[in-house]
């Protein structure tokens, strides 16, 4: 079970019902010690469980877990940190502490934390604050923006982006040219907002009133019907404000948010910075209209891509610029997808040790399966591009949080426009890990040509390299063991879907400072 506390200098923000003087002893205890002591105290382990806090702006945020490393729970307070600069701005200690507290800002806080920790006990893939998109993201996401390109929005609107979730999973992703696509913590805060404003049927609480109509939500479905979302009594479309990191600053937009349809599984999060978007609605609603319209269209399931590669259990790329996944599993029986869901489950605190401690390639192994975390750079040129030095992190303190962006500056100060991905993979037991790595590396190629990105992270480029098999032994699994070879390796062009090439293996290693908190 995770505990969570969110104490202010007067009382605990969360949750709502606790011990208020409990809590501000624990926030005294630790304001003492770091004080009295001249250290930085940042966590502690008793016999079961490991406690992390850390304070931002005055505020102490406080987490337990059992069975979880540090890292994994410093990074979940972390999210919750983002929760309160969503729903607050940068001035969320001012809200938080404020001597007069608004109930309301209370309520939607806890809303957010609560519906944080659900998600997490149950999505094993959201405790990394990754979201599942459909297999068809790619193909949908292009049909889509032929029908309705971004380029066509009225410029005053200030489009951001446009986001359809269908049970929780992206469908597809609408951007407008030129700035780069919203990062992946926003991105998982979107689906949060999704979540908790449009819950599944079967998570709807039919003891309250205020759900009867959502209670026929198994009845009369209609995916697609831009009537309904052009409807406006009751409203369909409803706005929210929330605060994005848009060029890495927090920056109020407008959340406009409907189903696409009565009782529809399908919603649209279309989100702008025009701060007066709520008054030009009927320009967004015929927008989320076409939308609806030509999702009737773009919806539609691709013939399945299958991936040969002895021993392979499961195989994810995510990226951690824009938050796109690509998910893989050789299996579709349900059982074998829990078993698969458990043993991901396990990877967590090892490929956030691994990330913090400056391995860009980590593989393990237990009595049954090989697991294996690989983390990968590509420059704007669309070259895979290695590190050169591994950088030596800073501990943790308050003004730190684990940021990729800062990896990738960290790793290449000269590189701009840089996308960091992710890939975990699991295999039998019995794959030697030189070929799990193998396969990994090339996986990671065919996933970007077969499956290429609808959003801009600079083109794709076909290369040269050869001797794909140039690897060392990696007994040790960590990437200061890979050679030393200095070179960059190219992933081929979406477009023009080139011949892939062998890859190249160079020297891995390399990370983390994690990024100041402003």
């Amino acid at each position: 079970m995770t505990i969570v506390r969110v104490i202010t200098p007067t009382s605990t923000f969360y949750p709502q019902i606790t011990q208020q003087q409990e809590d501000q002893t624990i926030r005294s205890m630790v304001i003492y010690l770091n004080t009295s002591t001249n250290c930085n105290l940042q966590y502690f382990r008793t016999n079961q469980r490991t406690i992390v806090f850390s304070s931002w702006s005055n505020i102490l945020f406080f987490i337990s877990g059992t069975n979880e490393s540090v890292y994994y729970l410093r990074f979940r307070l972390q999210l919750i940190r983002e929760i309160a600069v969503f729903l607050f701005g940068l001035k969320f200690a001012e809200i938080m502490s404020s001597n007069t507290i608004s109930v309301g800002h209370v309520n939607i806080f806890s809303t957010y934390v609560d519906a944080f920790l659900k998600l997490t006990e149950t999505d094993f893939k959201s405790q990394l604050a990754i979201i599942s998109h459909e297999s068809s993201f790619s193909e949908t996401s292009r049909s889509l923006s032929e029908v309705v390109p971004t380029s066509k929005v009225p410029s005053d609107l200030q489009l951001v982006e446009c986001i359809i979730f269908r049970d929780n999973k992206i469908i597809a992703r609408l951007v407008r040219p030129g700035p780069p696509p919203i990062c992946y913590i926003d991105i998982f805060l979107l689906s949060l907002y999704a979540r908790i404003e449009y819950p599944e049927p079967n998570s709807i609480d039919h003891n309250n009133d205020d759900d009867d109509d959502d209670i026929e939500m198994n009845h009369d479905v209609v995916n697609f019907d831009p009537n309904y979302v052009n409807k406006l009594s009751p409203p369909s479309v409803q706005h929210r404000a929330g605060f994005l990191s848009l060029n890495s600053l927090p920056q109020q937009c407008s959340i406009a948010s409907t189903r696409l349809g009565k009782n529809s599984p399908y919603v649209a999060l279309f989100v702008t910075q025009d701060p007066r978007a709520s008054e030009k609605r009927d320009v967004i609603m015929n927008i989320l209209g076409l939308i609806a319209n030509a999702m009737d269209e773009s919806a539609k399931i691709p013939a399945s891509i299958s991936f040969s590669s002895p021993g392979l259990v499961y195989f994810l790329v995510v990226s951690r610029t824009n938050g796109e996944c690509w998910e893989f599993e050789t299996s579709s029986d349900p059982k074998s997808h829990e078993i698969t869901e458990k043993l991901f489950k396990t990877m967590k605190n090892k490929s956030l040790e691994a990330l913090m401690n400056g391995q860009t390639t980590l593989m393990w192994k237990d009595t049954h399966f090989l697991f294996s975390y690989m983390l990968k750079f590509i420059n704007s040129h669309g070259q895979i591009i290695i590190p050169n030095n591994r950088i030596k992190l800073q501990p943790f303190s308050d003004d730190y949080n684990i940021s990729y962006s800062e990896i990738g500056a960290d790793a290449f100060p000269n590189e701009n426009n840089l996308h960091i991905f992710e890939i975990y993979s699991i295999f039998l037991g019995t794959i030697p890990p030189k070929i799990a790595y193998n396969e990994n590396s090339q996986l990671f190629i065919d996933v970007l040509k077969l499956r290429p990105s609808p959003l801009s992270f600079g083109m794709m480029q076909k290369s040269n390299s050869s001797d794909r098999n140039n690897l060392l032994g990696i007994r040790g699994l960590k990437a200061s063991r890979l050679n030393n070879s200095q070179s960059s390796v190219n992933v081929p062009n979406p477009r023009l879907l080139p011949k892939v090439n062998n890859l190249k293996q160079q020297k891995i290693g390399s990370l983390v400072r994690p990024r100041p908190i402003s």
